[in-house]
Order: C-alpha cells, then sequence, then structure tokens
C-alpha cells in the first residue's frame, strides 16, 4: 500500500509514492513494486526517518509491458496434459517473458520456439 507510519522501512520506485516496506532481515527488505509507467527507475530503500532519507545504491527495477495474449495453438488438449502449446503475444518483447499460467496452473517455464 501506498505510505507509511514512523518507523516503518519503505521503498521507493522511481518519482512513484514510496510502499511499505517488511523487514525481512538486518540485511533484506521485501516490498510491492507500485504501478508506473514502462521503463526503468532507481529503486531506493529507506529504513528510518519516515521516509526522508533513502540509500544511494543506484540500483534499478525495469517497468515492461504487459503481455498481450493474441493466440493459441492448439486451442485444446487431453485433460493429462503434456501438450506444447504456442502463445502468439502483441506490444510485447517476447524474451522477456519467462512463464505461463493456464488459469491456477502456473507459472510453467516457457521456452522461446520458433
Amino acid at each position: 500500500g501506498a505510505g507509511a507510519g514512523a518507523g516503518d522501512a519503505l521503498c521507493g520506485f522511481g518519482s512513484s509514492v514510496p510502499v511499505h516496506a517488511e523487514m525481512v532481515s538486518s540485511a533484506l527488505v521485501k516490498c510491492e513494486a507500485p504501478a508506473h509507467a514502462a521503463g526503468m527507475v532507481v529503486v531506493e530503500v529507506s529504513t528510518s526517518d519516515e521516509g526522508q532519507q533513502f540509500s544511494h545504491s543506484g540500483m534499478v527495477y525495469e517497468y515492461t509491458h504487459e503481455a498481450l495474449v493474441v493466440g493459441v495453438e492448439p486451442r485444446g488438449g487431453p485433460q493429462g496434459g503434456g501438450t506444447v502449446v504456442r502463445v502468439a503475444l502483441s506490444s510485447v518483447d517476447s524474451s522477456s517473458v519467462s512463464s505461463c499460467r493456464f488459469g491456477t496452473i502456473g507459472p510453467l517455464a516457457g521456452r522461446r520456439g520458433g
């Protein structure tokens, strides 16, 4: 969620409003990236001062366009699975897609095909 109270850790993703970060250990925080336009942003962390001071690591996170499925071949297969399914995508760099999901089954590893 957006914003956090006093003493909470925060993650900053570029120019977005900082989000709450969970302190997993003294060396690890976990946070959810907020919505942002596609592109590279610097990610920094604040663990004190109510977000007045953030780290200066320069670590980068890349927001990508969501994959849009425009075709599936074949359109069906046996219940036992095992069918290799070709998924056609639009408006995305297919090299950045690493997995897919069929309903509630997934993520499944993907591989690029010809």
